[in-house]
């Protein structure tokens, strides 16, 4: 059985992806009076069952009424670890306050544990501060609905979640070519086109009755109201995205509101 101490802080994503990469059976919980007020412990717990990794009945929460003594934090893991003495301890030393740190990596070393540490620097990698193997970080991922639930919100629609993180990840690529060319005049003019196509005024309709209108209908590009981008490889990389007809620089079409 591994028994996995995180020290709780207003952060919980370094703790989040500790116990998606040890996988731990149990949690060690150290809690301070103020962490508790916010139940920042509690939404941590939210998170990780967010993330299909539910601890109920696997959780010890404990409270750290002395969170600026090193010799006190150490005293309540030798404690602990009375309790549970066959265990594989392994301790996460990155959150908490500073003398909770200490008193944390005091403990792994007299116990000969490893005392895990996210450097800020390097977030893929948590070092073991006593020389034991690093635990990669790399390739884990904390989903939309785990970071809100570490902070407390509850997502409420988690299918729509998924499309729409789906169609984020389709767009991936072109939205970094577009933040690339960031500085290009061009594109800025194209953009803020589309832009004012939304929702500025435009003839008699008000700019509640266009926005309510693109809300509806999206937006259609025609040859007498131009869209246009010069750059022929970004315009046709666009063009095939979204559907759209180029006419010389011109886009031509019809974008629903996601797409505009």
């Amino acid at each position: 059985m591994t028994t996995l101490v995180c020290l709780i802080s207003d952060q919980h994503v370094p703790n989040l992806l500790t116990v998606k990469a040890v996988r731990p059976d149990k949690l060690i919980l150290l809690v301070t009076d103020l962490m508790a007020k916010k139940k920042t412990d509690v939404w941590f717990l939210r998170a990780l069952t967010a993330g299909g990794m539910d601890f109920t009945g696997r959780a010890e929460i404990i409270n750290i009424a002395k969170e600026n003594s090193v010799e006190y934090v150490t005293g309540i893991l030798k404690d602990a670890c009375t309790k549970h003495p066959d265990d594989e301890w392994i301790v996460n030393v990155t959150g908490g306050t500073k003398p909770m740190s200490i008193g944390s990596y005091l403990f792994a070393r007299e116990n000969g544990l490893r005392a895990l540490y996210i450097v800020e620097s390097d977030q893929y990698t948590a070092i073991d501060l006593l020389g034991g193997d690093p635990v990669t970080l790399g390739g884990l991922h904390v989903t939309a609905a785990e970071f809100l639930a570490g902070h407390g919100y509850e997502i409420r629609n988690p299918r729509a979640l998924e499309r729409q993180n789906q169609y984020a990840r389709d767009l991936m690529d072109l939205s970094a070519a577009l933040t690339a060319c960031h500085e290009d005049h061009d594109l800025f003019t194209c953009l803020q086109r589309l832009q004012s196509m939304k929702g500025n005024e435009k003839g008699n309709k008000t700019e509640k009755e266009m926005r309510k209108q693109y809300d509806k209908n999206g937006l259609v590009l025609t040859r007498e109201d131009p869209v246009f981008l010069h750059d022929a490889a970004l315009r046709r990389w666009i063009a095939s995205t979204f559907g759209l007809q180029e006419e010389e620089a011109n886009l031509i079409g019809h974008l629903d509101k996601k797409a505009g």
